[in-house]
């Protein structure tokens, strides 16, 4: 028996909820949570995959819930919906040649002059997270 055939969507998509379920299956609370300045992300049920149009799994739902620093919840939509996925983060952001008022300074071609690129690590859990946090922090007068 042949086992199908991933697109690289459909396998980052996998991989991601792969990752949440690893975790998932050796919690010891009922839910997954993360904290960041006080609030806590939970994670309250197994991720699963979610078809396009075409029947690919190109993307990962998670119903999540968020607690202020002082435990109230916040009202948010639980549903997130992470399409193509993102699989790396960054360790650490490109550095650029500036001149002294802090400006860049440009080559011939008008392009910045990199000095040390930007580097990233391949870690889909700690990339997912990010993800969950930015979709709530996309949502006006939730967290500031």
């Amino acid at each position: 028996m042949r086992l199908p055939v991933l697109t690289p969507i459909e396998q980052k998509a996998a991989t991601t909820r792969d990752a949440i379920v690893t975790k998932w299956d050796a919690k010891t609370e009922p839910t997954l949570k993360q904290e960041r300045d006080g609030y806590v992300l939970h994670i309250q049920q197994v991720p699963s995959l979610m078809e396009n149009k075409r029947g690919e799994n190109t993307s990962v739902h998670f119903r999540v819930r968020l607690f202020d620093p002082k435990g109230s919840e916040v009202r948010i939509d639980p549903d997130r919906v992470i399409s193509n996925p993102p699989q790396q983060i960054v360790i650490s952001r490109a550095v650029y040649e500036t001149d002294e008022k802090g400006e860049a300074v440009l080559d011939k071609d008008g392009e910045p002059i990199l000095l040390q690129p930007r580097v990233l690590e391949l870690n889909p859990e700690a990339a997912i997270w990010e993800a969950l946090w930015q979709s709530v922090l996309a949502v006006p007068g939730v967290v500031r």
